[in-house]
């Protein structure tokens, strides 16, 4: 019995090891790809450009304290060099005939690239030899190319990261870095959502600021999905304008890599705004309230929607209606405020359903009562003020169910799943061990008594 134990015992104990070594070997050997543009101040690809003989190269030691390099040079197919690598700290260099060599160190692990994927865009200036850009553009007059140090666009990110739909916010957060040499000012981002905008473009612009050598900035912009915008990808552009603040020399850089990815759910409807014929109401009188709304999801939709208010005794439901893809409607509908009502503020909610009622789109908006009643004794007729009956809009809100975006909080480091398995592994191995102290060794004591 007690070498059953054992054995038992120091089976576990070998498992146990097992997946502790595993989860080790996973963490040193998780694969990060770094993937490295080369541009001049011009925005071309200088691997692009006749002459200039592009060479990359990365130098740098993993976790294991393994030396790593390699060398990239560009071909006819294959504008961008991409290096393969374990988690590490490794230092990228670019050099080109006309150019000044640019170096940029990284580091590499999981809670900074919890994606496995690094983009890195190195600008070079020209070194004065006069190699020109190779579409043969034309800077403008009032901009010049840095002769030395650089001014980069460190990174682009959208807020919320994930796919985004009609009528979404999202949050696009420039980080912008000063390693030209000179302190900057008037530093201007401007970040474009090419055609997005039924063929149209969305522009938003920072304030200008100031931004000293070797410093940096995160600049945040805003904007809101359009409602008729089409499935699919959109070219981000961001250009970063600044001035010398010594010399007054004015220059630019910009990017272009990154996409927003525009994904319609499959049905939705949203109601873009609520409107009460009059912002305030006696008792007894009617009230008009229309009610728009556009389908944004994939399928035409079968619609109807109710109006409730409890302490007004409103509840009324429309009779159904299509609503084709794409399509937006405005539906009304008349209600009378309950003669005997204390003056206030009361809420009438509207409640919209499609996709056989699977689907719902929830809103609300205020009635105001005050005086006494105006002496409306119901069917057709009104007797009372007409002033304020014909529909204008007095308030509007935006649909609950048209966005998803929430204020950016910048996250804390979060374990990937290799850390979590090495840490389940510890655990593991902590109650093996346990286990196998309390069930054997008293056995051992036990056989040495005898």
């Amino acid at each position: 019995m007690m070498l059953g134990r054992l054995k038992a015992g120091f089976v576990a104990l070998m498992l146990a090891l097992v997946m502790l070594s595993s989860a080790f070997t996973a963490f040193a050997y998780t694969e990060h790809t770094i993937t490295v543009d080369v541009e001049d101040f011009y925005g071309n690809n200088i691997a692009e450009i006749s002459g200039a003989g592009l060479m990359v190269s990365l130098t740098g030691s993993n976790v294991r304290g393994m030396s790593e390099a390699d060398t990239w040079y560009p071909t006819l197919t294959d504008k961008e060099a991409d290096f393969t690598v374990e988690h590490g700290t490794y230092t990228v260099t670019a050099q080109a005939t006309g150019y000044t060599t640019q170096t940029i160190n990284i580091a590499v692990d999981d809670l900074v690239d919890p994606d496995g994927f690094i983009r890195v865009r190195l600008l070079m200036p020209s070194d004065g030899s006069g190699t020109p850009p190779s579409n043969n553009d034309t800077p403008d007059q009032n901009d010049t190319q840095p002769t030395v140090g650089n001014f980069r666009i460190r990174s682009i990110k959208v807020n919320p990261d994930d796919k985004v739909g009609p009528g979404d916010q999202i949050e696009i957060e420039v980080k912008v870095d000063n390693d030209a040499g000179y302190d900057a000012e008037d530093v201007e981002v401007t970040v474009r959502i090419d055609d997005i905008d039924d063929g149209d473009y969305l522009e938003e612009d920072s304030d200008d600021f100031d931004l000293d050598d070797d410093d940096d900035k995160i600049v945040k912009l805003k904007f809101e999905i359009p409602m008729d915008v089409d499935e699919g990808n959109y070219d981000i552009e961001v250009r970063v304008d600044w001035d010398n603040k010594e010399t007054g020399d004015s220059y630019y850089v910009e990017d272009n890599t990154e996409e927003l990815e525009v994904e319609k759910e499959d049905h939705k409807i949203a109601m873009t705004s609520i409107v009460l014929s009059k912002t305030s109401a006696d008792p007894g009188e009617p009230v008009e309230l229309a009610v728009e709304m556009v389908n944004l999801g994939n399928n035409d939709e079968t619609v109807k929607f109710t109006v409730e208010s409890e302490d007004l005794n409103i509840d009324e439901e429309s009779a159904q209606f299509e609503l084709l893809e794409g399509e937006e409607t405005t539906q009304y509908g008349l209600f009378l405020v309950p003669e005997n009502i204390k003056s206030g503020n009361y809420y009438i909610y509207v409640t919209t359903k499609y996709n056989e009622g699977k689907g719902t789109a929830f809103e609300s908006v205020i009635l105001t009562v005050t005086g006494q009643s105006t002496g409306y004794s119901g069917g057709s007729t009104y007797s009372g003020s007409t002033s304020g009956v014909s529909l204008s809009p007095i308030s509007s809100v935006s649909p609950m169910t048209g966005g998803s975006y929430q204020p950016s909080v910048t996250p804390g480091a979060q374990m990937s799943d290799v850390n979590v398995g090495l840490i389940v592994s510890i655990v593991a191995l902590v109650a093996v061990l346990f286990l196998v102290g309390k069930e054997v060794l008293p056995l051992v004591q036990k056989r040495q008594k005898r």
